[in-house]
C-alpha cells in the first residue's frame, strides 16, 4: 500500500514511507509570507519528530512558533498514523496553541485512506478548529488519488461549516511528479477558507492560490523540503510565501 503522511502545515508537502527507511526523522522548517495592503508579514518556524516502525506505525510531534499580523503565538501537536487493515490506513493529530487568536486554540483531525489497487486511493477526513474567541470550523474533505508511473494526481474537496458564518466549499488539484531522489508538486485551489485576524474576528474569504512544493535527497539521510506560493484571500490581501525545510532521517 502506498501509505501517504501529510505534515499537517499550511502548505503541506508528503513524506512517503519509502522515503522514511530508517526509524526516526527530524524536520526543521521555516516559512515567511509577504502580503500587500500594509498587512504585516507572516512567518512560522517549526520542529517536528517522526517515529517509523517497520509495520509502518507512525507517531509523530511538532513545535511551531507563529507570526500573523503582528501577533505572536505557539502550538504543539502531536500526530498517529498506522494501518487498519490491510488496504486501509488511519491518522489522528491533535494541536493546542498557547493564545488561540490568529491560530485555532485547539485543531482535531482525523483520516481514513484506502487503497483500492496500489496506484487508485481515496480518503475522508474531518478537521475541527476552535478558536479562543468563541468561532468555530468543521471541514470535512474527501480526496481521490491516482498513480500512474512516476506521477501522482489528486482532486481534493472541501466542504466547511463555520459557527455563526454559514458553508464554504474548497476545491483543489495537485499533480507529483517523482524522480528517483526529488518529487515535485503543483497545486491549484479556489474556493472559500476561513482567516482568524486580530481582535477576535474570523473571515470567510474567496481564495484562489498556487503552490509549488517538493523535496529534494542530495544525500541518503539528508533531505531539503521547499516551496513556493501565491494565495489570493479576496478583497483582504495577497500573500506571496516561501519556506524551506532540512530533513534528517536517521
Amino acid at each position: 500500500m502506498k501509505f501517504l503522511l501529510l505534515i499537517f502545515l499550511p502548505l503541506s508537502f508528503a513524506v512517503h514511507s519509502e522515503e522514511l527507511s530508517t526509524s526516526k526523522t527530524i524536520i526543521l522548517k521555516s516559512e515567511r509570507d509577504s502580503l500587500s495592503n500594509n498587512y504585516d508579514s507572516h512567518k512560522s518556524d517549526s520542529i517536528e519528530l517522526f517515529l517509523k516502525r517497520s509495520d509502518n506505525i507512525m507517531g509523530g510531534i511538532k513545535g511551531e512558533r507563529v507570526s500573523r499580523y503582528g501577533i505572536d503565538d505557539s502550538r504543539i501537536e502531536g500526530s498517529f498514523a498506522s494501518p487498519i487493515s490491510k488496504n486501509l490506513q488511519g491518522s489522528v493529530s491533535y494541536a493546542r496553541a498557547d493564545k488561540g487568536t490568529i491560530i485555532p486554540k485547539t485543531t482535531v483531525f482525523g483520516r481514513v485512506l484506502y487503497d483500492f489497487d496500489n496506484s487508485f486511493l481515496a480518503s475522508l477526513s474531518r478537521k475541527s478548529n476552535k478558536y479562543t474567541s468563541g468561532a468555530k470550523s468543521d471541514t470535512n474533505t474527501v480526496e481521490i488519488i491516482n498513480y500512474y508511473k512516476k506521477l501522482r494526481l489528486a482532486y481534493t474537496h472541501d466542504i466547511t461549516n463555520v459557527k455563526n458564518a454559514g458553508q464554504s466549499k474548497n476545491d483543489k488539484i495537485t499533480a507529483h511528479y517523482f524522480y528517483s531522489s526529488h518529487h515535485t508538486a503543483l497545486s491549484l485551489s479556489s474556493g472559500k477558507e476561513t482567516e482568524a485576524l486580530p481582535g477576535n474576528s474570523t473571515l470567510s474569504l474567496n481564495v484562489k492560490s498556487a503552490s509549488v512544493y517538493g523535496q529534494y535527497w542530495p544525500l541518503k539521510e539528508w533531505g531539503i523540503g521547499y516551496s513556493f506560493s501565491y494565495n489570493k484571500q479576496g478583497n483582504l490581501h495577497v500573500k506571496k510565501g516561501v519556506s524551506l525545510a532540512a530533513i534528517h532521517s536517521f
